[in-house]
């Protein structure tokens, strides 16, 4: 088990995940009888049954199959069972647990994720002398779940803990693993200087082992850090770097996410030709390794890029096949803003029926989501689409309600006099300027302009901005 342990770590540093799997499958074979079952239920022969397929698993979650990979870790659990050594079997149960929590997080159920990372943890924690590793592996993915819940404060104390037990038992790899999160999180929190440090202490760390792998990932990450601070070119060349060792793995789910930063950035410097070739080529590996949540990536991103060069109807198909795709995929949320898109294209597109229909399907996506500015967004299209089909009386409720909700939620001024002047916009296009006016006026008697408190300059500085708000609606009409 050992050799079989060393040879995993080898193939894992180096991204030769095609390779491990031919050796896993071989493995597995000769480890199962006639019937396709494990030649024994217990023993140094069911453990590296185990063995293999929890990394079987792993390589099927990875590929974006999740059931499969649940069915691994069920069998997994059932051999388990049978295991007489407590310790052992304890030590294999966090593992699972453990594998069990990235599964629910690759489907961005935080909850179900996080429930499983304390499994594993009261499991490691039972006999920690033993296994110190798991403990520090599970404290390491727990932070992955205060991160994606934005808890940056818990994410960073969970990492720290990850990081000094791994570098107090010696696991440099695991080590590295931790700073490059800890840097994410420096990352987020606006500490460039940190961030930059921290990415290179794990690159160095990443260049003794020999783990391309994941020297690729650093270099990613230091390319979203220069394209925060708008280094744009800077971001181009270390995405470029990690695409080429990626490449050079054969690794197509991680060289998909780079074709997607790649189109990202492309996007960003608004050379929208370039980024939907980036965005076709993800698109074209996803679909070749069968990653449904990838495709849907992509769908979403070619659609995006679609609005922006004025093709509406690949704009439509794109973002309508990828909220579809997303909806069939188990556990998987629709975004709003995905489903905005589509009700967007289609009204685009004169057909106002179905724009109809999702543009209330985004109202309540955005309203479920608690974003009121999105549901706002949403009802004043759908009071606009409904005016322009002769309904008044639904076009003035939505209307009303657009406006009702941005009040309610301390709305900046500029939001509220663009949806103003969008209603005013709507009612003078059609020979209604007397009632364009009084939705102005109306927005404009609705603030003090000399409020009796704060500094002058504040209240000289909202009375120009209204007046300019205002001004630019009543200059359309």
């Amino acid at each position: 088990m050992s050799i079989a342990k060393s040879l995993q770590r080898y193939w894992d540093a180096r991204g030769l995940y095609a390779e491990a799997r031919i050796w896993i499958d071989r493995a597995r074979d000769a480890l199962k009888d006639e019937a396709g079952e494990p030649i024994s239920t217990s023993g140094a022969s069911a453990e590296a049954w185990r063995f293999f397929t929890a990394h079987e698993a792993h390589y099927a979650a990875r590929s974006g199959n999740t059931s499969k990979a649940n069915r691994h870790l069920e069998d997994i659990k059932t051999s388990l069972a049978a295991e007489s050594d407590i310790d052992a079997r304890n030590a294999e149960l966090a593992n699972n647990s453990l594998a069990k929590g990235g599964i629910f997080l690759s489907q961005g159920k935080l909850s179900d994720a996080e429930k499983s990372y304390r499994e594993a943890l009261a499991l490691a924690l039972v006999d920690i002398d033993s296994s110190p590793g798991v403990a520090a592996a599970v404290f390491h993915q727990l932070g992955r779940v205060a991160q994606e819940r934005g808890d940056l404060a818990e994410a960073m104390d969970r990492y720290s803990s990850a990081l000094e037990i791994f570098d107090r038992i010696n696991f440099p790899q695991e080590k590295a693993h931790a700073l490059h999160q800890i840097a994410i999180i420096s990352h987020l929190n606006a500490d460039v200087e940190k961030a930059t440090r921290l990415y290179s202490e794990a690159l160095s760390i990443y260049a003794d082992v020999g783990d391309r792998s994941a020297t690729a990932k650093v270099y990613h990450q230091q390319a979203m850090l220069k394209a925060d601070q708008r280094e744009l070119a800077e971001a181009e060349e270390l995405l470029r770097r990690s695409l080429v060792i990626k490449e050079g793995i054969g690794d197509p789910y991680s060289i998909a996410i780079t074709y997607a930063e790649l189109g990202s950035l492309a996007s960003q410097r608004e050379t929208y030709a370039a980024a939907r070739g980036w965005y076709e080529k993800q698109l074209e590996i996803s679909q070749r390794i069968e990653n449904e949540p990838m495709i849907a990536s992509a769908l979403s991103a070619l659609g995006r890029v679609a609005e922006q060069l004025g093709d509406t109807a690949r704009a439509y198909d794109y973002t309508y096949r990828s909220v579809v795709l997303t909806e069939s995929v188990g556990g998987q949320l629709v975004d709003a803003g995905e489903i905005y898109r589509v009700a967007r294209s289609l009204q685009a597109l004169g057909r106002s029926e179905d724009a109809e229909e999702w543009l209330i399907r985004a109202s309540e996506a955005y309203e479920e989501g608690g974003d009121w500015a999105g549901q706002s967004a949403s009802l004043l299209r759908l009071g606009v689409l409904k005016y322009e089909i002769g309904d008044t009386y639904r076009s003035t409720q939505c209307f009303d309600e657009s406006v009702v909700i941005l009040r309610n939620n301390n709305s900046d001024i500029g939001r509220l006099s663009a949806t103003y002047g969008q209603i005013a916009t709507t009612l003078a296009s059609d020979g209604k300027t007397i009632d364009a006016l009084a939705r102005l006026i109306h927005f404009f008697s609705s603030f003090d302009l000399f409020p009796p408190t704060g500094a002058e300059s504040q209240t000289s500085g909202t009375r120009v901005k209204i007046v300019v708000e205002v001004g630019r609606a009543i200059l359309i009409l």
